[in-house]
């Protein structure tokens, strides 16, 4: 069974923050497909309550939260320190990666449109190595 195969949900718990309804949904709808627990928020607040009560272990973030609100880049590292839960953490952004600025504490970054695949496969290995 390939990685992307729908099989047994996995436990890890992935939290989705975007500030777009729309986008919540659809990437909500798409993962609870792999794994048991699929939590969204459309604010840092959102994300920092859900990071404090329920420690999920992985995180895809939207680059741009609106303008009240610093870039994923500064958010990441803040939450990296804070809540070492954090296993595996992703941006997503409509801006082209190259040019967002540096984040080590990001493990990688993709580009919306995004391919499903390439942040399943970024996702799930996380969560199958044990």
């Amino acid at each position: 069974m390939s990685n992307l195969e729908a099989g047994p949900k996995l436990r890890e718990l992935l939290l989705i923050v975007d500030d777009r309804k729309e986008v919540r949904a659809a990437l909500q709808r798409f993962f609870e497909m792999y794994f048991e627990r699929v939590l969204v928020a459309a604010t840092p607040p959102e994300a920092e309550a859900c990071l404090r009560k329920y420690q999920p272990t992985l995180l895809l973030c939207d680059y741009f939260l609106g303008v009240e609100w610093p870039p994923a880049t500064s958010l990441i590292p803040r939450w990296r320190a804070a809540f070492p839960c954090l296993v595996r953490v992703a941006i997503m952004s409509g801006t082209r990666s190259e040019s967002i600025a540096n984040c080590p504490e990001a493990d990688a970054v993709f580009e919306k449109p995004l391919n499903m695949r390439e942040v399943t496969e970024f996702l799930i290995p996380a969560s199958t190595s044990g």
